[in-house]
């Protein structure tokens, strides 16, 4: 096809070429109204005129495929369009708009990540409610039959004790098998809900809540802490190069090597699609900035593909809204300081700001 032909001619690095067999692509695509070929046209014409130096056509072409996005079924295309565009904006040095771009890129990740969740958790729920209706099923069913064994066998007051005692039996296991399945129901949903099914690691809204309870006791203890938030370097570049298995794999082998590299105090969490928050109790800014140095080591040393990491550490505040805001800033300046580092931003910093 033409759009083949274009990624054939872009490998070659005749980007001219590309480009108009791009623009035929799209005139023949309009013809077929599909929003899809659409959408994936753009996109590549857009990394071509990125390619090529022309980040404000690459823009208007990002801007003309997210037109096309429409429905809940496309909004996985409409977040790879605004991953790019953040790209294109940053590499145009717009720091500004790409860094609310990227805003916007989180927040949609965010709410994908939660309708799965809410996908699942529903799967999950109807399970567990069919499974305990035919456990009750059972049991009513145990119960009649008990009820008629009694009718019929009250001459037969042996036999009926012996029937008795064994469907007693069969009733209390059926109970415990109840109890035992809703407790690992129970158990599966809390898991669910509370940990990260692909990194092992705890969950947005269970980092969240440990945050506020570790908040709680560093004040009743006046006691020092550092969050930090960590970002996998050019993730989404892992995943269009080498696909989303590999990326999934990625996630998984950072995820076991954070593990690895905390104390079982620290706490960390997926809170993005590559963003991972780290809670450190008695630690200080300058000792956290060693243990996440020490990661961001570790992953370019250990991992099976090449992946770095930045990383932006704070002290733990009052205000959950200025920790995350430090911590996102400092982020921001690692990622600004060509990534694959380590930069601190302490909350007395923000008066400095402003």
């Amino acid at each position: 096809t033409l759009k083949e032909l274009a990624l054939v001619q872009l490998a070659a690095n005749d980007i001219a070429k590309a480009r108009q067999t791009l623009t035929d692509s799209i005139a023949l695509f309009e013809q077929t109204q599909n929003p899809y070929m659409m959408l994936n046209t753009h996109l590549i014409l857009a990394d071509i005129e990125s390619t090529d130096g022309r980040p404000e056509q690459a823009i208007q072409a990002i801007d003309t495929a997210i037109s096309y996005v429409t429905g809940e079924s496309m909004q996985q295309q409409r977040l790879s369009a605004l991953s790019l565009k953040a790209k294109v904006l940053a590499e145009a040095n717009m720091f500004e708009q790409a860094y609310q771009v990227l805003l916007e890129t989180k927040q949609l990740e965010r709410t994908i990540r939660e309708k799965k969740n809410e996908i699942e958790f529903q799967r999950l729920q109807t399970e567990y409610e069919v499974e305990k209706q035919k456990v009750a099923n059972s049991l009513l069913l145990t119960k009649n039959q008990q009820q008629q064994v009694e009718l019929d066998a009250k001459s037969r007051s042996r036999t009926l004790w012996i029937i008795t005692a064994s469907l007693s039996a069969i009733l209390c296991a059926l109970m415990i098998i109840m109890v035992v399945t809703n407790r690992r129901h129970q158990k599966h949903l809390e898991k669910l809900a509370n940990y990260d099914p692909l990194t092992g690691l705890m969950s947005r809204r269970f980092t969240l809540e440990n945050l506020e309870k570790l908040l709680a006791l560093s004040r009743r203890h006046n006691d020092v802490v550092s969050i930090a938030i960590v970002d996998l370097d050019h993730f989404k570049k892992i995943n269009d190069v080498y696909g989303h298995a590999c990326g999934d794999a990625v996630l998984r082998e950072f995820g076991e090597r954070a593990m690895n590299s905390f104390r079982e105090s620290d706490l960390i969490g997926r809170i993005g699609g590559e963003e991972f928050a780290v809670i450190l109790p008695h630690t200080t800014t300058e000792d956290a900035d060693y243990v996440l140095n020490r990661l961001r080591i570790a992953v370019n040393i250990e991992l099976d593909t090449v992946v770095t990491v930045s990383a932006g550490i704070t002290n733990l505040t009052g205000d959950p809204t200025l920790n995350y805001k430090c911590a996102d800033l400092a982020l921001y300046e690692a990622k600004a300081a060509g990534r694959d580092s380590v930069c601190l931003f302490l909350d007395t910093e923000v008066s400095e700001i402003a």
